[in-house]
C-alpha cells in the first residue's frame, strides 16, 4: 500500500541495486516501473496518483512481469527476461535503494510491504490485499514488514534498520485503509448493557480508524 504526495519524481519502494538485482518505483510521470534484472525497465499504463491510498504488486516468474494496480491486472511484458541475480552484501531497501539510486527516496506513506518466492495469482492479489497475515505465515511469504511503528520482518529473517530520506523517517497513524469489509452475520443479539463483551463479539470483525478500534457484526435486522 502507498501513499504518494506527488507524481513527478523517481521514488523507489523496493531495491536492491537496480542495476545487479532489483527495482520497483515509480517514473517521474507517476507510473509504476519494474526492473528485473538490472536493464529493459517497463512501466504501466495506469498512474498511481498523489494523495489516495492505492495497492501495487508486480509478479515474475523470469519471463513475464505483471502489474496490478488495486487488485487488477494493468499490464504484462515479457521484455528483457531472465532470472533476478542475487545480491549479496547489499542491503535491501524499502523507499530507497542503496545503487546507485541513492536520492529517490520515497516521499510519502508505505505499508505492508511483502516479498513472496512464488508468483501469486490474481485471486491470491486480491483476497490479500486487505489481509494482515498473522503466524503461521502463507507459504512463499519470505519477506513481510508491517511497518507499523518498526522495521520488523514477521518471517522472523529480515528485521530491518530505519534510516533518514528527504527529512528524518517517521512512522504515522494514517487512518484506516482502503478496506473491504465483510461484516460476519451473527445468530446471537448482543445485550444492550453498555458492555461490548468479548462472548458477544467473538465472531465479529474490528478495524482501525484512526488509532481506534471499531467492532462490527450483524445480525438478521441489524448492524452491531
Amino acid at each position: 500500500w502507498v501513499y504518494r504526495n506527488n507524481t513527478d519524481r523517481n521514488e523507489t519502494l523496493v531495491g536492491n541495486g537496480w542495476e545487479d538485482s532489483y527495482w520497483v518505483g515509480f517514473s517521474p510521470t507517476g507510473t509504476l516501473r519494474f526492473i528485473p534484472n538490472g536493464g529493459g525497465y517497463v512501466e504501466t499504463n495506469t498512474t498511481v496518483y498523489a494523495e489516495e491510498w492505492t495497492h501495487v504488486a508486480v509478479t515474475y516468474n523470469g519471463q513475464v512481469r505483471s502489474f496490478y494496480i488495486n487488485g487488477a491486472l494493468d499490464k504484462t511484458s515479457n521484455v528483457s527476461p531472465g532470472p533476478i541475480p542475487g545480491n549479496p552484501g547489499t542491503e535491501l531497501g524499502i523507499g530507497f535503494d542503496s545503487d546507485p539510486f541513492t536520492g529517490n527516496y520515497f516521499d510519502g506513506v508505505i505499508d505492508e510491504v511483502r516479498i513472496w518466492n512464488v508468483v501469486r495469482t490474481p485471486a491470491d492479489i486480491q483476497a490479500g490485499m486487505f489481509q494482515a497475515f498473522s503466524a503461521p505465515l502463507p507459504a512463499g511469504l519470505i519477506g513481510y514488514w508491517r511497518l507499523d511503528g518498526d522495521a520488523t520482518d514477521e518471517t522472523g529473517d529480515h528485521d530491518g534498520t530505519t534510516h533518514g530520506g528527504l527529512g528524518a523517517l517517521s512512522w504515522v497513524n494514517d487512518g484506516g485503509l482502503p478496506k473491504d469489509i465483510r461484516i460476519p452475520l451473527v445468530n446471537t443479539v448482543p445485550s444492550l448493557d453498555g458492555q461490548c463483551s468479548p462472548t458477544e463479539y467473538a465472531n465479529a470483525i474490528s478495524v482501525s480508524v484512526e488509532g481506534k478500534i471499531v467492532t462490527l457484526q450483524h445480525t438478521d435486522t441489524d448492524l452491531w
